[in-house]
């Protein structure tokens, strides 16, 4: 819903998807492939209403992307902040 507001007021949108932390979904059976499956929902979506993506679905097993199960962490916070000031400046 919120993309096609977006759409509908010509607004741009920058997604981020943040990874799943694959070592803890291993853990309790969410495997890859499941997040797999996601991973290309949230990217048909971004096509879809055709808003551009920040996908750093590879970078599950990444240490320090994230500082726990869903947090980013340093690594990831300079990722994101990069993605969203290039997005600013295009």
């Amino acid at each position: 819903m919120f993309l096609d507001v977006a759409n509908a007021h010509d607004m741009e949108v920058l997604l981020i998807s943040v990874p799943m932390n694959g070592i803890w979904y291993d853990y309790i059976g969410y495997d890859k492939s499941k997040r797999a499956r996601y991973y290309d929902r949230v990217r048909s979506l971004a096509e879809e209403k055709g808003a551009k993506l920040a996908d750093f679905a590879e970078r599950e097993y990444e240490p320090y992307f994230l500082a726990d199960v869903m947090h980013l962490g340093w690594k990831g916070w300079l990722d994101v902040t990069r993605s969203v000031v290039d997005f600013n400046r295009s």
